[in-house]
């Protein structure tokens, strides 16, 4: 049986049940294209979870349906269940910066809050002057450019599946007005946030 489960556990897992495989770089095991071949799934977690049923919903009521539902969550169509549980931005580093790695780890589910140096570095248990020499020495960027690049991504994510208008996508990924998501992208990406939808959004 193919199984995953969330990365901190994976070694738990494997003690617990040595008969299965593990895969624990994937956000679930249902697979679309072999929808029959166990009728048992497993997810990475919560929202891990909520992939792996929209995913169910997806094969046995169809798309439109999905996206429905995904709407109806006032959240957006998740990634395929064989995608990495982290993409590398938002993956941990506890080599490359092990005095950030738990925070690393907790700002992709914070983005929609006031992430400010002060909140961060309250976080990371550091006065704010050293977390920004941690951030320079360990990553090669401010606290709050790190912010913006995780928000950023968490934006496209969005938009690429056409879930959310721009208001919405600012508002949940933390930018808070459209005008000041759209100045990011053009910034960072040189596109706007309704460019970018047109040309690489799904259908």
């Amino acid at each position: 049986m193919l199984a995953t489960t969330h990365w901190s556990r994976a070694e738990q897992l494997r003690q617990c049940a040595p008969r299965a495989t593990l895969d624990a770089d994937r956000l679930h095991t249902f697979d679309a294209a072999h929808p029959v071949r166990s009728r048992r799934f497993t997810s990475a977690g919560v929202t891990a979870g909520i992939d792996l049923a929209l995913a169910l919903v997806e094969a046995d009521c169809g798309r439109p349906l999905a996206l429905a539902v995904a709407r109806q969550l006032v959240m957006f169509m998740r990634r395929p269940g064989g995608q990495p549980q982290f993409s590398p931005l938002l993956a941990p580093e506890p080599v490359r910066a092990p005095r950030l790695a738990r925070l690393l780890d907790w700002i992709p589910g914070q983005i929609g809050s006031n992430l400010t140096v002060d909140a961060l570095a309250a976080q990371a248990r550091l006065a704010p002057r050293t977390l920004a020499r941690a951030f320079a020495q360990e990553l090669g960027t401010t606290p709050g450019r790190y912010v913006e690049q995780v928000r950023l991504e968490a934006a496209t994510a969005l938009l690429g599946q056409r879930q959310a208008s721009i208001a919405t996508v600012a508002r949940l990924c933390g930018f808070g007005h459209p005008d000041t998501l759209r100045r990011s992208f053009q910034r960072r990406m040189a596109i706007s946030p309704r460019a970018f939808a047109e040309r690489f959004g799904l259908g």
